[in-house]
């Protein structure tokens, strides 16, 4: 009887050890499986945010929305692997150092940074804190801070002038500003792309 009582034991110890092993090693992969997946619903999340606040912008990657006027913004998100910046377009950064999210120009036009949003709602009007200028060598960026003068073309004049930078060729270092002492002051960008026929 004992010895049936042993044996009973220690198959029940057995069976118990299996079965503990086999949870352990399920909690382990849900949890590994948990963490792209929690990843990929936050930025879906915030993509939908993005989309929100900015009226017409239209999904464009898993991390960024384009709008009518051209401008893309994004958001820095793991395995999704891009430049700072590409060649031709300047990148506005909502960090220091080029972190946290990007608003992309690539166009020749006067932008209003009051009409960009951030995932969170924010205006990008009091967020810029570093830039790349990557247009085609030649080619100009100016900012302003505009502290509610007209946003028309003539109100350029009574604009404050924060920063100007003239892009180099291509094969060279993009002109890069890590950090800027005008940080969270800039208003209006213009990027003034050379030819100058590139932006009739």
């Amino acid at each position: 009887m004992k010895r049936f009582r042993l044996s009973a034991l220690r198959t029940f110890l057995a069976a118990s050890l299996v079965l503990a092993g086999s949870m352990a090693v399920v909690r382990i992969n849900a949890a590994t499986a948990a963490g792209p997946l929690s990843e990929a619903r936050d930025a879906a999340v915030r993509l939908d945010r993005l989309v929100q606040h900015n009226p017409g912008a239209r999904k464009l990657a898993p991390n960024a929305v384009r709008l009518p006027d051209g401008v893309v913004l994004s958001f820095p998100m793991a395995g999704v692997a891009e430049d700072k910046c590409s060649y031709e377009d300047v990148c506005l950064f909502e960090h220091e150092n080029f972190g946290g999210e990007r608003l992309r120009f690539s166009l020749c036009a006067v932008y209003e940074l009051r009409h960009y949003s951030l995932s969170d709602g924010r205006l990008w009007s009091t967020q810029v804190s570093s830039v790349i200028n990557r247009l085609p060598a030649g080619s100009w960026t100016h900012i302003w801070h505009k502290g509610g003068a007209p946003p028309a073309e003539e109100g350029m004049a009574k604009w404050e002038l924060l920063h100007s930078s003239r892009a180099v060729a291509a094969d060279q270092p993009a002109q890069q500003f890590p950090t800027v002492g005008w940080n969270d002051r800039a208003e209006v960008v213009k990027p003034a792309r050379i030819p100058t026929a590139q932006c009739l």
